[in-house]
């Protein structure tokens, strides 16, 4: 037996008091200040890595794509001021007071921030955030991509601005796995190159198959390659045009507060203060799924479906489980603009049944 079901198995009592000893007695408290020590240069590194990765996309977003930067959870920075000149920004249009084809109308249920959140959700897929590489090479990703685009479609979110979505993932990924700028690239990741006569580039995947790569000339943290960036959205900048120091200042400000946030004193005082409610409610989402894993495997086998798929089905059935939970993974919370029938759709693409899916739902108390 594989330990995941092991450890769906095991006595639920077992399992909570495993869990309570590690993390949520005195000696749990008390040791976790020597865990997170011990982690502080890893921790260090991923903190800066993904800040960095975040900033970039989120760049991107705003400069090409026109987000509100008010309404992103992450990087609430106007970069359109933040650099020698002053980029004009696409402003959200309001009915009977705005011109035609000259602000951007959210979709009903898409908002800017949800579409953020999508865009850090399938950087996950795309690209290791634990280390520099990629994760997944290829027609799996570009099929599992075109499926999630399909669901923003599907909710009036336009085909070429989605396009232009993808694309700013994967230029945020070139940048911050093979470029460095002074007060803008992460020790240890970001490649510093020997100065020369030569032009700089980076490296970025096309997202036409999201394999073959292609090197772009790079003056700066922001700018748009001729050939490369979709027409109307994008930028033609000169040489001359940087970021000020203030955006750099914005960057190295971040960081610092999350490296305060995990000074391995903290970790054991945030502990102790939960004590109590994690000895109440710290495995009831953990006793849940268990529970959903049993009687989908019961469901399954009894309609003949190969073991080989039910992986599978269960991700679908904990998928719909969760789609409206409030994660702490607030990226996550994009999938609550889905409905059952993106879900349905979803799952049937990647090769599952409709009927089964259905009878799954069921499961969790969606009749439709």
């Amino acid at each position: 037996m594989s330990r995941v079901l092991l450890e769906v198995f095991k006595d639920p009592l077992i399992r909570k008091l495993i869990y309570i000893e590690k993390v949520a007695s005195e000696l749990g408290v008390v040791t976790t200040y020597d865990r997170f020590k011990d982690l502080r240069d890893l921790i260090t590194y991923l903190i800066g890595y993904n800040a960095l990765f975040r900033f970039y996309l989120d760049l991107f977003a705003v400069l090409n794509l026109h987000f509100d930067f008010n309404l992103l959870e992450f990087w609430k920075i106007d970069f359109a001021k933040y650099f020698t000149v002053i980029f004009e920004q696409i402003g959200k249009g309001r009915y009977d007071m705005s011109k035609y084809e000259e602000c951007i109308y959210d979709p009903e249920q898409a908002t800017a921030c949800h579409l953020e959140w999508w865009l850090w959700d399938m950087t996950y897929h795309t690209t290791k955030h634990t280390v520099p590489e990629y994760k997944q090479v290829g027609y799996s990703l570009k099929f599992m991509l075109e499926t999630n685009k399909e669901i923003l479609h599907r909710h009036e979110v336009k085909q070429e601005y989605v396009d232009a979505m993808e694309e700013a993932i994967a230029w945020a990924e070139g940048k911050v796995r093979t470029s460095a700028y002074w007060g803008f690239a992460c020790w240890e990741v970001s490649p510093w190159k020997a100065p020369s006569s030569e032009k700089i580039h980076y490296t970025a995947r096309a997202t036409a198959d999201w394999k073959t790569e292609q090197k772009l000339e790079t003056v700066t943290i922001y700018e748009c390659n001729w050939g490369h960036n979709r027409w109307d959205y994008g930028r033609w900048t000169s040489d001359e045009v940087k970021p000020k120091p203030e955006l750099e200042s914005k960057l190295a400000d971040v960081v610092n507060e999350f490296f305060k946030r995990t000074e391995a004193l903290w970790q054991g005082v945030f502990l102790l203060q939960r004590l109590d409610r994690i000895h109440h409610v710290g495995a009831y989402h953990q006793l849940r799924m268990g529970q959903l894993i049993i009687k989908a495997k019961a469901l399954l086998c009894k309609h003949g479906v190969p073991v080989i798929q039910h992986n599978a089905y269960i991700s679908a059935l904990l998928e719909l489980a969760y789609l409206y939970h409030d994660s702490s993974r607030h990226y996550k919370q994009w999938k609550k603009i889905m409905t059952y029938d993106d879900w349905l759709m979803k799952w049937e693409r990647y090769g599952l049944d409709r009927d089964i899916l259905r009878k799954l739902a069921l499961l969790v108390g969606v009749t439709v």
